[in-house]
């Protein structure tokens, strides 16, 4: 694998957790970094490799078909936002359809987004959220921009150098500015309970999984210091690409009929409140440090 992303260390050891994926049939493992301990997935995939799992197999619309737990998931995040008062300008990157962005606006915190999803930019566009249809890094070589807050929602382990886009973030941050991060929680119990089939692996488009100990030390190698940390429930996707894993274990699409749909956005309905219950994700604000 070579040097570590992280630490630039070459100490890697193979983990017993071996990943179903719900998009191939190839078989994946997790090697740990012994120095900083972070855990990554191998083989790692090319961009090219990704840009079709995106394309052909990733199914955006389960985010339309559980949208009202999408709305109370974005209602909890907006009010621990509105917790820190210095906070009046933000950028939600990877936003889909824009729920945190409208409820963010509507507590006077002035929200933008981006994302690269042509029918989720579409729907803001349409619907008046600004929405950029941008990636990350194209954003990032942008010149400008200036934000209190930019927010890494299931993003950072989609990322093959989470690090140098830290490092890039700090720049598109006011001097004090936060971040805000939220990715899965390998030491959740339900990792626990699930293990090789847990929801959010979801390998090869996961590179990098954290847990509080390694998500921390690479903020702080990136410039940022933590301010707040906490765990709250995964999202009923969480459940669901489990139960996916646990029923067919190779790739390929899956057909989704108006009755699935309807069972999906109903057991949604009633999985949206583990949101105050479970410990599979990681919340994170961290605050600027100094500027290179």
């Amino acid at each position: 694998m070579g040097k570590c992303i992280i630490c630039q260390k070459e100490i890697f050891k193979k983990s017993h957790i071996r990943p179903v994926s719900v998009y191939d049939k190839r078989s994946y493992d997790l090697i740990k970094c012994e120095n900083c301990k972070t855990l990554f997935t191998y083989p790692v995939p090319s961009q090219d490799e990704i840009d079709q799992i995106y394309k052909e197999q990733y199914f955006y619309g389960a985010h339309k078909i559980t949208v009202g737990e999408k709305r109370y998931r974005a209602k909890k995040m907006a009010s621990y936002v509105s917790r820190f008062s210095s906070i009046k300008t933000a950028l939600d990157v990877g936003s889909m359809y824009g729920f945190l962005i409208d409820e963010l606006n509507r507590r006077n915190i002035r929200c933008a987004g981006i994302d690269i999803d042509p029918e989720a930019v579409a729907y803001c566009k349409k619907n008046n959220i600004p929405v950029e249809s941008i990636s990350l890094e194209g954003y990032l070589e942008k010149p400008g921009g200036s934000h209190d807050l930019i927010i890494l929602s299931h993003v950072l382990e989609h990322l093959f150098d989470p690090k140098e886009k830290l490092i890039a973030i700090r720049e598109k941050l006011n001097d004090g500015g936060k971040l805000l991060i939220a990715v899965p929680n390998i030491e959740a119990w339900t990792r626990k309970i699930f293990g090789n089939y847990w929801g959010y692996w979801d390998v090869p488009i996961h590179l990098t999984h954290f847990n509080k100990s390694t998500l921390r030390n690479l903020l702080e190698s990136s410039g940022f210091e933590i301010v707040d940390v906490r765990t709250v429930g995964g999202s009923s996707l969480l459940f669901f690409s489990t139960l996916a894993k646990m029923l067919r274990k190779s790739g390929g699409s899956f057909e989704i009929t108006h009755a699935k749909k309807w069972l999906i956005g109903s057991i949604s309905s009633i999985l949206k409140y583990w949101y105050n219950l479970g410990d599979d994700e990681i919340l994170v604000v961290a605050k600027i440090k100094s500027k290179k």
